[in-house]
């Protein structure tokens, strides 16, 4: 988990909360009507600790959200009919197989968003400045180009007219504006 966070740059609070929405919503999507799960996370070792809290009853379990009594009891000495117990569980693979996916799901969004929030800060901190630009393509007398980490797009109206540009060529330009889907410059 350190290692994940130190990559993804996510605050470990929401990177937590990452994981264990995902291992939830598996256990809910895979076990169906199964008990709520409580989630942590073991700070020494980085594993995932998951309890199950179940109503004990005095006979057999009728559903996931029983606990027989006498399976209560090897939890809790003191356990009785009608108490709520709570209890570790080894998560099923499918489930866990399925918590990996959608976590992964989920912190590749929040990096996108991140990234695209990034970029759009660096836009407009530069928004009406002259920066250096490399042209990377052209498409129908629009060419594309990187400006740092931005694309900037110049548009037929906006270029010098009978100017050659060439890939790989250096522009000065001014950044305009900027999109989330791109920049203009």
């Amino acid at each position: 988990m350190r290692q994940l966070q130190e990559r993804s740059g996510l605050p470990s609070d929401e990177l937590l909360a990452v994981v264990t929405d995902a291992v939830s919503d598996a256990w809910a999507a895979i076990e169906g009507g199964a008990p709520p799960l409580a989630v942590a996370l073991e700070a020494e070792t980085g594993r995932l600790l998951v309890q199950v809290t179940q109503r004990v009853v005095a006979g057999e379990a009728e559903s996931s959200s029983q606990l027989a009594l006498a399976e209560a009891l090897a939890v809790d000495q003191k356990a009785q009919p009608g108490d709520l117990l709570s209890r570790p569980i080894d998560l099923p693979p499918p489930v866990l197989a399925r918590a990996a996916q959608l976590a992964k799901v989920r912190l590749g969004r929040w990096l996108k968003e991140n990234h695209q929030r990034q970029l759009v800060g660096e836009a407009e901190e530069h928004r009406g400045q002259l920066v250096d630009s490399i042209v990377e393509r052209t498409d129908g007398g629009t060419w594309f180009l990187r400006a740092g980490a931005l694309q900037a797009v110049l548009s037929p109206e906006e270029q010098i007219p009978r100017e050659r540009l060439q890939r790989g060529q250096h522009l000065k330009v001014v950044l305009l504006e900027s999109r989330a889907g791109g920049r203009r410059g």
